[in-house]
C-alpha cells in the first residue's frame, strides 16, 4: 500500500492518509452481507416497470442501503482516527501527524509523563465518544441489518 500511495504521489499528504482507510475488506463483507438480504424481486419489479440498471441502483438499492453505509462510515472513522502505524509511516511533515502520534510525544526516551500521557488520551477520546452517542442508532441498525451478531 506504501509504494502505492508513494507512486500516486499521495506521501506526506491528506490523500494519502484519507484515501487508503476508506477501501478495506471490512466494507466490502458489510456490504456484501447487507446486499444479500434485499430481495431480488424488488429489482426485477423495478426491471418489468422500465428502469435501467443505473437507476433500479440510485432509487432502491442504495437508498435502502443508507444505514449500511452508516454504519460502515463509522466504523471506518472510529478505525482511522485510532490508527497510529500508518500515519505515521505516510508522513514526514510533523503537522499532518494524527492525534495517536501526538500522544507519543509525551513519552521521552528514558522517562514518560503519564498524567500528561493519560489527558492527551482523554481528550482524544472525546470525539469518538461523541460520534458513537450521536449515530448509535445508525450502528445498530445498520449491524442489525446487515446480520452481524454483536
Amino acid at each position: 500500500m506504501f509504494l502505492i500511495v508513494q507512486n500516486l504521489g499521495w506521501f506526506s499528504s491528506y490523500y494519502g492518509l484519507i484515501i487508503p482507510g476508506l477501501a478495506g475488506g471490512f466494507g466490502v463483507f458489510l456490504l456484501r452481507q447487507f446486499f444479500l438480504t434485499i430481495p431480488v424481486e424488488l429489482e426485477e419489479a423495478a426491471y418489468m416497470d422500465g428502469a435501467t440498471p443505473v437507476s433500479i441502483y440510485w432509487r432502491i438499492i442504495l437508498p435502502l442501503a443508507k444505514p449500511a453505509l452508516a454504519t460502515l462510515a463509522i466504523f471506518t472513522f472510529i478505525v482511522s482516527w485510532n490508527d497510529f502505524a500508518w500515519p505515521l509511516i505516510i508522513t514526514n511533515d510533523t503537522t499532518l501527524r494524527t492525534l495517536p502520534i501526538g500522544i507519543m510525544i509525551f513519552q521521552g526516551r528514558y522517562t514518560q509523563e503519564f498524567g500528561l500521557t493519560m489527558a492527551a488520551a482523554a481528550i482524544c477520546t472525546i470525539p469518538i465518544i461523541t460520534a458513537f452517542l450521536i449515530f448509535q442508532r445508525r450502528i445498530t441498525e445498520g449491524m442489525a441489518m446487515t446480520g452481524i451478531k454483536g
